[in-house]
């Protein structure tokens, strides 16, 4: 979603999507670049004077401990995203709206802000209406959700393989399964339509590799 025309260029190779406002990358940049013209910050000790090591997490932490130059960066962070969430309650009067991603660590100071000037920007009524909240898993709510999607997809063609073997009286399945699942103990509980993998687990599908310790 481009809320500059003129702004930063984008990995996608257009100017001024909201990533390039309030993503990880970008947020660091910024924090770098105007401490190189000379800003006033708690973050150059905090960096040990190197500005590879400051990262949004540092801006957090300095935020943390009332330094202006971090806060005024959280600052920003609710006004650009006001501008994309007052055009969602603009268009699709959403009962809620959840911030999850990287920046969600640093909530609470950017969503008090960012709830004021969605009220401000959006029409009335689903202004007043929406609830814009945070994402509990915070930070890794995006990667509990592909995680999530993969699992969901890698025991649903578990399943079919299974009651497909099943239906054809228990005949070996293809040598080409796309799927393989290893670990110290791995059962198939046909009646429940279950697989439970303990140990060690390894999920191989297609080129995307998963490790854990249970997988049910």
């Amino acid at each position: 979603i481009v809320i500059d025309e003129k702004g930063p260029r984008c990995n996608c190779g257009r100017r001024g999507c909201i990533e390039t406002f309030i993503g990880n990358k970008y947020l660091v940049q910024k924090a770098v670049n105007r401490l190189q013209s000379g800003v006033s910050s708690c973050l150059r000790k905090m960096s040990q004077g190197h500005m590879r090591n400051i990262t949004p997490r540092l801006i957090f932490e300095a935020a943390r401990r009332g330094d202006a130059f971090s806060l005024q960066i959280w600052r920003e962070v609710a006004e650009d995203l006001a501008k994309v969430c007052a055009g969602v309650v603009n268009l699709l009067n959403p009962d809620l709206i959840i911030i999850g991603g990287g920046i969600a660590s640093a909530r609470r100071f950017f969503l008090p802000h960012l709830r004021k000037r969605v009220r401000q920007r959006a029409m009335g009524v689903p202004a007043r209406h929406v609830k814009i909240v945070s994402a509990k898993l915070g930070e890794n709510a995006g990667l509990a959700g592909a995680a999530g999607i993969f699992m969901n997809t890698i025991f649903f063609i578990i399943t079919v393989l299974f009651v497909t073997a099943s239906v054809c009286h228990a005949e070996p399945l293809p040598a080409q399964i796309p799927i393989e699942v290893t670990g110290e103990s791995v059962q198939f509980l046909q009646n429940e339509q279950v697989m439970i993998a303990q140990g060690n687990v390894v999920i191989k599908y297609k080129d995307v590799v998963m490790t854990c310790d249970q997988a049910k």
